[in-house]
C-alpha cells in the first residue's frame, strides 16, 4: 500500500524521534550497568562525560546543583525543557502521529508519553531505573512492530 508523501514524512520523523528515545534509553541503561560498582567520584566523572558528549553539560549545570545518577537520569529522561530528553522525543513523536496515522500507533506512543509526564515517573525512575528504561525501549520496539505489520 503506497502512502501519501505527507504520511511518509510523518512516519520518517516519528521514527527518528522514537529512535532517539530508544537509543538514549539503551545508552542510559548501559551507563547504569557500567557505573554500578564505581566509587561516587568515578560515577561523577562518568556522568559528566556523558553530559559533555551530548553537549548539554553547561545546560545541566545551570539547572541542577549536583551531578548524580538520579539527577542525570531525571535530566535525560523526564526533563521537559531538555531538547535531548526522552520525554521531549516522545512528545515530538506523539505530535507527528496525532491525527495522521493509525490509532494503534498513537495509543502506544501516547501511553508512554503520559507515563513519562506522570508525577510518579520520577519516583519509578529513581527506584527501578532499569525497568523504567526497559519499558521505553520495549514501547519503541512495539511501534516498529506495528509499522512493519502495516507497511512492511
Amino acid at each position: 500500500m503506497a502512502l501519501p508523501i505527507s504520511s511518509s514524512y510523518r512516519i520518517f520523523w516519528t521514527g527518528k524521534y522514537l529512535e532517539r528515545a530508544e537509543v538514549l534509553a539503551r545508552l542510559l541503561d548501559q551507563k547504569l550497568l557500567h557505573t554500578f560498582d564505581m566509587s561516587p567520584a568515578q560515577k561523577l566523572v562518568a556522568w559528566e562525560e556523558l553530559l559533555k558528549a551530548f553537549g548539554v553539560h553547561t545546560e545541566y549545570v545551570r539547572r541542577h546543583t549536583e551531578v548524580s545518577t538520579a539527577e542525570v537520569l531525571q535530566f535525560f529522561v523526564l526533563e521537559e525543557q531538555s531538547p535531548t530528553s526522552i520525554l521531549n522525543s516522545m512528545h515530538m513523536a506523539r505530535e507527528n502521529i496525532s491525527g495522521s496515522m493509525p490509532d494503534d500507533i498513537f495509543v502506544v506512543v501516547n501511553k508512554l508519553y503520559l507515563k513519562l509526564r506522570d508525577k510518579s515517573a520520577a519516583e519509578a525512575l529513581a527506584k527501578k531505573p532499569h525497568e523504567f528504561l526497559s519499558e521505553v525501549i520495549q514501547t519503541c520496539m512495539q511501534v516498529v512492530g506495528i509499522v512493519n505489520r502495516l507497511w512492511g
